[in-house]
């Protein structure tokens, strides 16, 4: 029969109940000893009743809605997929980036879905439907974004499975493709030299800003002149990466030639104009963006083909995104990298990049031949039986 308990600094009481051969432990989120064993008794016949195969999706609803007002709660209403999701991502997803890149999956999702489908109860996705818009992804566009898809939408179910509008979660039985980690590379010296060469002004300015501070593409295109302070040489901004979790502006000492390109450049009206008045505000994604004209400046210099259209593809100017190991990310890998080969220690160059952890550091980081030979050599030769030192 199926029991509750509580654990330590929890206020909610446990259950412990039976499904099939399986003891089961889950969070009730009820502070009520009663309520909580109400609800795990619950959970116990439910599973009786699906591992007997006598439970029906109306049944389910019926159900859990017997349950909630045995516990002073209001019963579930049966949304569709479209409302649910649309209500997900509006308020479910706290920034404005990701609701964007979640917002696509999903709207993709439904597509594949269709009208009808979509507007059937969100508690009537199968597996197969997920793992089917999941394969889909991956031959149009990149195991990686099919795995990510698949993320989004194991994420939106979770969220169903918590307000009771469905009794499991489809897109656990979905394994990943586990594709390799893909990640960027550093620029040569030589080849962020032909692409300074071949840029504009103000891309010439970001590249700067990339390679000899390290800063993100968006938090560069959105630097304002009073961000700056050439007299002590140090530029101060929020990280919009880390902004959710800590808002804490950070103060950069600004390489030389970084100092001196900005004194080149006229000075502006006013000092809350942007540096670079063509770039700001503009989306890293979409047509227009940040991320494609620099795309757009790299298959210019020879340094990426160009996109071709997808010929497998049923609209003719779609094309097939494939993982470029050169981006502007490479000028945040160029500049640790250079640090690292300079011998500079890798607190600094944490604390100059932003890094919190050594092992998101260590993704940015190719040691070049010569370092690592001046660190073997620092070695101390220690004499052993029969080895000569030569």
């Amino acid at each position: 029969m199926a029991t509750v308990r509580r654990v330590p600094k929890s206020p909610y009481w446990i259950a412990k109940y039976r499904d099939g051969d399986v003891i089961k432990f889950r969070t009730t989120k009820q502070k009520s000893r009663s309520k909580a064993l109400e609800m795990a008794l619950g959970w116990e016949r439910l599973a009786k009743l699906a591992n007997e195969g006598e439970l029906t999706k109306a049944r389910s609803l019926d159900f859990v809605n017997e349950l909630l007002e045995r516990v002073g709660q209001g019963p579930v209403q049966k949304q569709s997929t479209k409302e649910f999701a649309k209500e997900w991502i509006e308020r479910g997803l706290k920034t404005a980036t990701t609701r964007k890149r979640y917002d696509a999956v999903i709207n993709g999702f439904l597509k594949f879905l269709g009208e009808k489908r979509a507007k059937a109860s969100i508690g009537s996705i199968t597996a197969e439907e997920i793992e089917r818009f999941r394969d889909l992804e991956a031959e149009r566009k990149s195991a990686s974004t099919a795995d990510f898809s698949h993320k989004v939408i194991r994420a939106m179910m979770e969220k169903a499975k918590r307000t009771n509008q469905r009794s499991d979660n489809p897109a656990d039985a979905i394994n990943k493709l586990g594709v390799e980690q893909q990640r960027r590379k550093a620029f040569t010296v030589e080849q962020l030299s032909q692409l300074y060469s071949a840029a504009s002004t103000e891309w010439k300015g970001m590249i700067l800003l990339g390679a000899y501070a390290g800063i993100r593409l968006n938090d560069a295109a959105n630097l304002r002149w009073e961000q700056f302070d050439l007299s002590k040489q140090t530029v101060t901004f929020l990280p919009s990466k880390t902004a959710l979790r800590k808002r804490e502006a950070v103060e950069l000492a600004l390489h030389p030639v970084i100092v001196n390109y900005l004194k080149a450049l006229p000075k502006p009206a006013k000092i809350k104009a942007a540096i670079f008045e063509s770039l700001a505000g503009r989306a890293s994604g979409s047509a227009g963006g940040l991320s494609n004209q620099f795309a757009a400046l790299l298959s210019t210099t020879g340094l990426r083909p160009e996109m071709k259209p997808d010929e497998g593809a049923k609209d003719p100017s779609s094309r097939k995104r494939s993982f470029n190991e050169l981006g502007f990310h490479s000028t945040r890998h160029f500049f640790i990298t250079r640090m690292a080969n300079a011998d500079v220690p890798l607190d600094v160059r944490k604390a100059l990049s932003g890094h919190s952890t050594d092992s998101a550091h260590a993704r940015y980081v190719s040691l070049e031949l010569d370092t690592q030979k001046r660190a073997i050599a620092k070695l101390p030769m220690v004499e052993l039986a029969g080895l000569s030192p030569s």
